[in-house]
């Protein structure tokens, strides 16, 4: 017994000090989750990983901070295979006293989609400077594309610090589909607010960056490309949806947010109500709500196309019968109802057809335009916030005065809600006189002028607006043709001015905006452009040049500084622009591309390819990547694995004008002429405007002995291009083989006279000249061959013969002796001595 009490009084006492040690214990336990994530994020950081968070990263220039934009500040909110990019900028980070900042934050309309050179910022940033000649004003761009309130609220977090006299906020159209909205494509819909802010919070960790890029590895259902509004065809948001109310909330708490941030950074701010092409933008997915049963679905259908019909043949009072007739099916319908206001509106009854159009705005199922609900709130807003310093600028209603049926469309909308350069102006006007509290503007036309608007960049916009229209959900629209045919009537309308002539004469517009604004690095960009387009690749490199230097962290310099060196046939110089180009943006897709590009001009096969498999690896949907990687396969004779990967880029894209030219030259090398005649043809079939995809179809013709289907081919290249020297000198050779000389001596004469250094041209109009025996000239023509290319056999005989025709036999002799020293084997130069010999 003696023995046994201590040794229980031994453990009473070890248990009660391991009571007292649990709690510590406990709180170890729990820290060292924590602990370890710390350590992690420490060591991540460190080693440099992930991606930077906020809109505006810190830098250096001449001795003074600057604020450059972030291209990688999307990451946080859209995968990075198809996140925006912020405009570049660069501006000093403290603001100087003289310097009159305004920030304008938004969307793509604020940011000024489809061409941000002619956008809002641009123009309101011209209409201020000319209204204050002697203080330097700066409007900053901090609008992006694609995004929504959730996003902005982060930029405006970040704006705070830029010291601006004035904010601009112009959004409004995105907040369903944008990111967390109930509509969109990018990540989780319909998240509470609390857990949104909570979730993008974590994003800026790199262990949480770490744990996503894991994800999209291993298991990934987000998009792998930017297709534009096409990434959204299945998410249809009815106007009776249960997650709008949802989305409603979150903008009017985020839009307080954003002023509250204003407020902090001490800026006045001018509020604005988003406008929208109600009157020429039909909705762009229609549903009927509730279900139709088929057999009613199919007789609203056939009424919807009676209406249609109706309309086009102007009987509106007959189309109105059949909308009539539809609508009591399907009351909400957006496009009849949209039809049915542009039936009152021809009848005269605009109060009853904007009635219309405003409900068939209300119940576009894709929606991608700011509804009445939107502007509500944003009037609310103004109105509750006026006494802190908020103006409202009412763009709707201004848009709406100034359009006919007070319903505005293409007058300041290139299609749903991107301005035109009327609308613009229009709106830049009015927030101009808001901010100077004057009427007095400078005109459009001197605007235009400061921006260098010329035919070059209307014509370039207005095509990409029409290849715009070519994609869905665009092409769903009722009027989706003759909206198309309106813009080929305005690209055709400014064809005279693109000649390379026509583009020389325009520099001036850029020398003169340049001397204002010695230090905007967009004139330059733009000019660079113009300079490539009308050929004056020296001049367009020097334009690049001085962008870089303006704009160091401004990859897109360097990339096309590497294409600018491709073109002019310096791939050794184009590789290490492109190799700095990634060094900025290794995910830049274009870059990689522009790479293997400069290596595969180099014949530096495992090289390029890797890097065209790069560009996949960031942008796997990057077609001209995967034509490009099958030519590096094609050039080494690889023939096989080159159609598949042609065949796979056909997959990806069966129009794409490159995969079918290069797919019909791989085709014909392979010996398969006429399945490269049928990719040709179908090239011209969705290309008619090309001169390439005719040319080879017209070649392939030739070849296949298909003679008058090659002449038309070739007539209508020569006609649409005939600055193409190539096409016009085989159209030549094919009427000679036709027989047709007078036609063929003209094509050859005109293709000598355009490029009298040209050896086949020379070579060829002196064989037009001696067949009409114009020996003289023919003997000029062959010299001229000769001197260009010494060591071809080809223009030594022909010169000796016309020498022989003409009875200088010496002359011929030389000349025959000419061709034997280039090629001694020849036995017509040596059949030719002989005969001269003997005589």
């Amino acid at each position: 017994m003696n023995q046994t009490t201590p040794k229980r009084s031994g453990t009473a006492v070890s248990t009660a000090t391991t009571r007292r040690r649990r709690p510590w214990l406990r709180w170890v336990v729990m820290a060292l989750p924590l602990l370890w994530l710390a350590g992690l994020e420490a060591g991540l950081r460190l080693a440099g990983y992930g991606y930077p968070t906020a809109f505006f990263l810190s830098g250096e220039s001449e001795g003074r901070r600057v604020l450059e934009s972030n291209p990688r500040f999307g990451w946080r909110f859209f995968p990075p295979a198809v996140a925006r990019t912020p405009q570049p900028l660069r501006v000093a980070a403290e603001k100087p006293a003289t310097t009159w900042r305004v920030v304008v934050l938004g969307e793509s309309a604020a940011m000024g989609d489809p061409e941000p050179a002619y956008g809002l910022p641009r123009v309101l940033e011209v209409m201020l400077q000319e209204c204050r000649p002697t203080q330097k004003v700066e409007v900053i761009n901090a609008a992006a594309t694609a995004i929504n309130s959730h996003v902005i609220r982060e930029i405006a977090r970040d704006c705070r610090g830029l010291q601006a006299e004035a904010w601009v906020i112009y959004a409004g159209n995105n907040e369903v589909v944008g990111p967390f909205g109930a509509g969109t494509v990018f990540g989780p819909r319909g998240a509470s607010l609390a857990l949104i802010r909570a979730s993008l919070a974590a994003r800026r960790l790199k262990c949480v960056q770490a744990g996503e890029a894991l994800r999209r590895r291993l298991w990934d259902h987000e998009p792998q490309s930017w297709e534009g509004m096409e990434l959204f065809l299945e998410q249809r948001v009815p106007a009776d949806a249960p997650g709008l109310e949802r989305v409603y909330a979150h903008f009017e708490r985020n839009m307080r947010d954003i002023l509250a941030e204003a407020r902090r950074a001490g800026a006045q701010v001018f509020l604005c109500t988003v406008g929208v092409n109600v009157r020429d933008c039909a909705p762009l997915a229609s549903v009927h709500r509730p279900p139709l049963a088929p057999e009613a679905e199919r007789r609203f259908d056939a009424c919807l196309r009676a209406a249609e019909k109706a309309m086009v043949q102007t009987n509106y009072a007959g189309a109105l019968e059949q909308l009539e007739a539809a609508l009591g099916l399907s009351p909400h319908h957006a496009a009849a109802l949209f039809l049915r206001g542009h039936c009152h509106a021809a009848l005269g009854r605009e109060e009853q057809a904007r009635k219309d159009w405003a409900a068939a705005l209300q119940e576009d199922a894709l929606r991608f335009r700011a509804d009445a609900r939107v502007n509500q709130i944003l009037r609310k807003l103004a109105a509750e916030l006026a006494p802190q310093g908020v103006t409202l600028v009412d763009v709707e209603a201004l848009l709406a005065q100034a359009s006919p049926q007070q319903a505005p469309g293409r007058e300041f909308f290139w299609e749903h809600v991107h301005f035109n350069f009327e609308g613009n102006y229009t709106v830049a006007a009015a927030l101009a006189k808001a901010l100077l509290r004057r009427n007095g503007l400078p005109s459009r036309e001197t605007v235009a002028a400061r921006l260098a608007l010329t035919d070059f960049d209307r014509h370039q916009v207005t095509e990409q607006v029409l290849r715009r229209l070519e994609q869905p959900p665009f092409t769903g629209q009722w009027d989706n043709a003759a909206q198309r045919k309106r813009l080929e009537a305005q690209l055709e309308a400014w064809r005279p001015r693109l000649t390379p002539q026509a583009l020389r004469e325009q520099a001036a517009v850029h020398a003169e905006a340049l001397a204002r604004r010695p230090e905007d690095w967009v004139l330059y960009a733009r000019r660079a452009e113009s300079r490539e387009a009308a050929g004056e690749l020296e001049g367009a490199r020097q334009d690049w040049e001085r962008v870089r230097q303006l704009l160091p962290h401004y990859g897109e310099a360097l990339f096309r500084l590497g294409n600018l060196a491709d073109k002019q046939g310096q791939p050794e110089v184009a590789e290490p622009f492109f190799r700095q180009a990634l060094r900025l943006r290794p995910e830049s897709a274009e870059a990689w591309n522009g790479l293997g590009l400069s290596l595969l001009a180099q014949q530096r096969w495992a090289e390029a390819e890797a890097a065209f498999q790069t560009a996949l690896r960031w942008r796997p949907r990057f077609v001209a990547a995967k034509v490009n990687w099958a030519l590096a396969l094609q050039r080494q004779e690889r023939l096989s694995e080159a159609l598949e990967h042609f065949y796979e880029a056909l997959q990806m894209d069966p129009q794409h004008l490159a995969v079918r030219v290069n797919l019909g030259k791989c085709l014909k090398q392979m010996g398969r002429m006429e399945a490269a005649l049928a990719h040709y043809r179908r090239a011209v079939e969705l290309h008619p405007q090309d001169a390439v995809a005719r040319f080879n179809l017209a070649n392939t013709l030739a070849e296949l002995r298909q003679t008058e289907a090659a002449l038309r081919e070739y007539a209508a290249v020569v006609e649409a291009a005939p600055e193409m020297i190539e096409a016009r000198l085989n159209y030549g050779l094919e009427l000679a083989r036709a027989g047709r000389e007078n036609e063929a001596f003209e094509q050859l004469q005109e293709v000598a006279r355009r490029v009298p250094q040209s050896y086949e041209a020379r070579l060829n109009y002196g064989v037009a000249l001696a067949r009409r025996r114009q020996w003289v000239e023919a003997r000029e023509e062959f010299a001229a061959a000769a001197a260009l290319r010494p060591k071809e056999p080809a223009p030594w005989l022909n010169l000796g013969m016309v020498l022989a025709r003409m009875n200088l036999r010496q002359a011929a002799r030389e000349a025959f002796e000419a061709a034997l020293r280039v090629d001694p084997q020849n036995p017509v130069a040596r059949q030719q001595l002989e005969q001269l010999q003997q005589r």
